[in-house]
């Protein structure tokens, strides 16, 4: 996969049927949130980020944590450290709402 090609992973993300926990009872047996999982730590590794470390966080019962940290570069001053956020799961689409 070509670096920087993220347009196609996103699609690929957006057709895995990956609901919330609050909405999807079975999210630990279906697999979606793995796909999820295997489909962004393969992204990330296509990047080919110098000092990246990334390993996933799984506890029986919490959906997996994706840690990422970058060994600091540059000058003293941009050695500051950046948290980011985000989940892999998606609300239920609520389509009776939508016009065509």
């Amino acid at each position: 996969e070509e670096k920087g090609s993220v347009v196609d992973v996103l699609k690929e993300y957006i057709a895995i049927p990956n609901q919330s926990p609050d909405y999807d009872k079975e999210w630990a047996t279906n697999g979606y949130m793995n796909q999820c999982v295997e489909l962004f730590v393969k992204w990330v590794k296509t990047q080919d980020i110098t000092g990246l470390n990334m390993k996933v966080v799984a506890t029986d019962g919490r959906t997996p944590l994706i840690f990422i940290e970058i060994d600091p570069f540059g000058t003293p001053e941009d050695k500051r450290n950046v948290l980011l956020y985000g989940h892999l799961d998606k609300q239920p689409p609520m389509t009776a709402d939508w016009e065509q």
